[in-house]
């Protein structure tokens, strides 16, 4: 099951600070829109905008934020609205949902020197990392 609480306070995190910028522009000109805005933020907006625009109390929440995107009581209505959306709309969570799932591809090419370590490609290292907990191989 979808987390929905948890959902609507990730699309309000991306969504907020875009929204100034997201309201200004008509249909269609999503795409021409610059790296100002995450291709997240433009897909979030393209799914919700029409969904939120029918809903007054929606509407107003949105209008705060654009108006006031730093006013953290105006994410937090814009944060309510969204979560009812997604809690009425099973297939909107589900498809926001698995939009922000990633199962990335690692691959990656280390070289180990006196030094250092030089890690290339689509490589991550999971929690934090000390010199301590780091070894040079071989001798």
């Amino acid at each position: 099951m979808i987390d929905v609480t948890a959902l609507a306070q990730t699309v309000t995190a991306i969504l907020a600070p875009a929204l100034p910028i997201l309201a200004k522009i008509g249909d269609g000109t999503l795409e021409k829109i610059g790296s100002d805005i995450s291709d997240k933020a433009k897909m979030l907006w393209a799914k919700l905008r029409p969904r939120l625009a029918a809903k007054p109390s929606a509407q107003d929440a949105l209008t705060e934020v654009i108006n006031n995107p730093n006013d953290e009581d105006a994410k937090a209505a814009l944060r309510l609205q969204i979560k009812k959306l997604l809690s009425e709309d099973a297939e909107l969570a589900s498809e926001i949902s698995k939009a922000f799932a990633t199962n990335p591809t690692v691959s990656a090419t280390v070289n180990q020197r006196d030094g250092g370590i030089n890690v290339g490609g689509n490589a991550s290292f999971g929690g934090d990392v000390a010199g301590r907990d780091l070894s040079k191989g071989g001798n």
